[in-house]
């Protein structure tokens, strides 16, 4: 999937090599303590780092080489498990035998962010994020230095543990993809489906057509209960987004509004959330099948993936969606509660990415590290887009230098629309086609605005 794969497993006698499309692993198994030595290979070549474990690895194996995955495995002293994915993640548990993990980093980082024991670290080229388990106590103890390129974060092992370790770029940036997607957002109370005429006009400038949760009905409406959903407190007690069953609000219309953007070549997604949804698990992924096949849509929107730091459960369902569903366009918000720190591994699985909501104002450290995902994850990230219009204004040639997009949001006030229609999209034309484009970069922070909680490095 999206050109991601185990290229190279070898186990000589003191050592074992594993390169995926991204990254390249050499284990160490000589000496007391064990070694891994993790290379970058998109984005930049470069040596990231190295993994000091506090204990022996002299008899770890390579057990299974699959096209996806490899798995190392050692038994006596102690039990450590390796799985090794096609997109750099490695799946880290150690019970026993391993005391504990340092992390030396080999580049200096332009942007960090951390939550309960979580770290992101990367510069403009790529970088490594790290997401242990937090089923035990213990992690609290973590510590971290960080000093120009020579950067150190030490984890304890008490008990048995996990650990993820992202390294990043995992798969090639697709740069004429950046250009010519183009996504509508369509999100209105009073009117769930646009008319022809509306699509039409849309799709001189978009191809992706998102069909947001009104499409559906919710809870009341489901039940024939009267509710008006054109008001805010009545799509609140609706709540289309907490939804099971996926039933359109008017299937005739839903079928109307997919057939003409479809002549009008545009392809559709509608809403679905995998976090707000009640449907979770294998369910969850027999209603996106029952949607696809039903409704002949080209994809999903998901809103929110997971809030807080359960990564590994935000991995699976998303891995799980491409393994069930192929190359559907998958399109994905998720600013949640983390607004800083995100996967780079789970976010690769997406076409596209939406951050930002509920976010203004922020700067372009921000822009270009939490919302891009150039030399990160390569989904090409889109911006929620708050704010007033000369924010919006100044977002236009910050997005464009630091390969970021804008979706438009419609219906739009005229502003917004003459904004999007004729200055946004034509530069975005013209640097598709190669033309020389001044772009200019004004202060994304207004003077008396405060500034987000950040914790940047460098």
């Amino acid at each position: 999937m999206f050109n991601m794969k185990i290229e190279h497993a070898v186990e000589e006698h003191d050592k074992i090599t594993i390169i995926t499309t991204g990254a390249k692993f050499v284990f160490n198994k000589s000496g007391d303590d064990g070694e891994i030595v993790m290379y970058q290979r998109l984005g930049k070549e470069r040596m990231l780092g190295r993994i000091l474990l506090q204990g022996s690895i002299k008899n770890l194996t390579l057990e299974a080489v699959e096209d996806d995955f490899v798995i190392l495995h050692m038994y006596k002293p102690g039990r450590l498990k390796i799985k090794i994915n096609a997109d750099s993640l490695i799946d880290f548990y150690s019970a026993f035998g391993i005391n504990g993990m340092s992390f030396i980093g080999n580049f200096k980082p332009q942007y960090t962010a951390s939550q309960s024991g979580d770290f992101l670290v990367m510069d403009e080229y790529g970088g490594i994020g790290f997401y242990p388990d937090m089923s035990h106590a213990g992690y609290e103890e973590v510590t971290s230095c960080f000093l120009g390129d020579a950067w150190r974060l030490m984890y304890p092992f008490k008990l048995g543990r996990g650990m993820l370790i992202s390294l990043f770029p995992p798969r090639p940036w697709d740069a004429q993809i950046s250009f010519d997607q183009r996504i509508i957002h369509h999100a209105n109370k009073s009117c769930p489906y646009p008319s022809d005429e509306m699509i039409e006009h849309w799709s001189r400038f978009g191809n992706i057509l998102i069909l947001h949760e009104e499409n559906w009905l919710g809870k009341m409406t489901r039940r024939g209960l009267p509710c008006d959903i054109s008001t805010r407190e009545g799509l609140d007690m609706d709540m289309p987004w907490a939804n099971y069953h996926y039933i359109p609000r008017d299937e005739a219309e839903m079928r109307r509004v997919i057939d003409t953007a479809h002549r009008c070549g545009m392809k559709v997604l509608p809403y679905m959330s995998p976090y707000h949804g009640i449907a979770d698990g294998d369910m969850f992924q027999q209603k996106i099948g029952m949607v696809l096949g039903k409704y002949g849509v080209d994809g999903i929107y998901f809103d929110e993936l997971f809030v807080g730091n359960n990564v590994k459960e935000a991995y699976t369902t998303i891995t799980e969606t491409r393994k069930r569903h192929g190359d559907i366009l998958l399109y994905m918000h998720c600013t949640g509660s983390n607004r800083f720190m995100y996967c780079p591994a789970v976010d690769t699985y997406a076409d596209c990415i939406l951050r930002g909501e509920h976010l203004y104002p922020f700067d372009l450290n921000y822009l270009r590290y939490v919302i891009s995902g150039y030399n990160i994850s390569n989904s090409i990230g889109y911006v929620c887009l708050e704010g007033p219009i000369d924010f919006k204004r100044k977002l236009i040639d910050a997005c464009l230098l630091v390969n970021a997009r804008l979706p438009y949001w419609v219906p739009s006030d005229k502003e917004f629309g003459d904004m999007m229609e004729n200055v946004y999209f034509p530069k975005l034309e013209k640097l598709g086609l190669g033309e020389d484009v001044p772009l200019e970069i004004e202060s994304l922070m207004q003077k008396d605005d405060q500034q987000v909680d950040q914790f940047f490095i460098g």
